[in-house]
């Protein structure tokens, strides 16, 4: 409907070809010089209320098996390591999702590097923003799909510190899953996951992150 409507105003091109609407909708101010509101309506009225209640919900419901997780593994060390195996995760929650907001989602879902990797356009969240990004879902924000992959992330890099509980200072932990979640996580979320990644075009499906997260 989108493309009809453009064509209608002479610009002749395929949607397919920018990664969001926020995208779209720059390309059509800096090449035509304005846009009408109306096409800013034509992605808002595709989000589905339910889809992004849904979506929110599993984020969050994938947020609170942090402390829970904090907690197995706790009961899981001698008492004087409690605390610091406890702050493993508390930790991860938080350097990862800074992590994620700074590089890790490009990296995991920017647009296509030879089908190995994403690219830089969505470094500090630029480009994410409340209208979809049509190669993943156009019924719910690009902004609600970034952090609902983001629960992922965090989940995994405390996950790994079941490993080495009790075994490793808590400065290096927090280089280690920083250097992990960029050079391992997310290239392999972007293989099974993102739109161009190479495992996905031969048709692998992962639906619950057991790839990306127990690899």
């Amino acid at each position: 409907l989108l493309c009809e409507i453009l064509k209608g105003k002479g610009i002749d091109f395929c949607i397919e070809t920018f990664y969001s609407g926020e995208m779209l909708l720059s390309y059509i101010k800096e090449e035509v010089g304005t846009f009408d509101l109306f096409l800013l309506d034509i992605f808002m009225k595709e989000l589905n209320g339910a889809d992004m209640t849904f979506v929110f919900i599993c984020a969050a419901l994938v947020m609170f098996m942090i402390p829970g997780l904090a907690l197995f593994y706790g009961g899981m060390v001698k008492s004087k390591n409690v605390l610091s195996t406890t702050l493993h995760s508390y930790a991860a929650l938080i350097v990862i999702s800074l992590q994620w907001i700074i590089v890790g989602y490009s990296l995991a879902f920017g647009p296509d590097i030879k089908g190995l990797i994403g690219n830089l356009d969505f470094v500090f969240f630029n480009n994410v923003t409340a209208l979809p990004n049509t190669l993943y879902s156009s019924t719910i924000p690009q902004l609600l799909f970034a952090g609902f992959q983001m629960m992922f992330a965090m989940i995994t890099a405390p996950v790994i510190s079941g490993s080495f509980a009790e075994r490793m200072r808590f400065p290096a932990f927090l280089i280690f899953i920083v250097l992990w979640s960029t050079l391992v996580y997310d290239p392999i979320a972007y293989w099974v996951w993102a739109d161009g990644g190479w495992l996905r075009n031969l048709g692998v499906q992962d639906f619950a992150g057991g790839l990306c997260s127990r690899n």
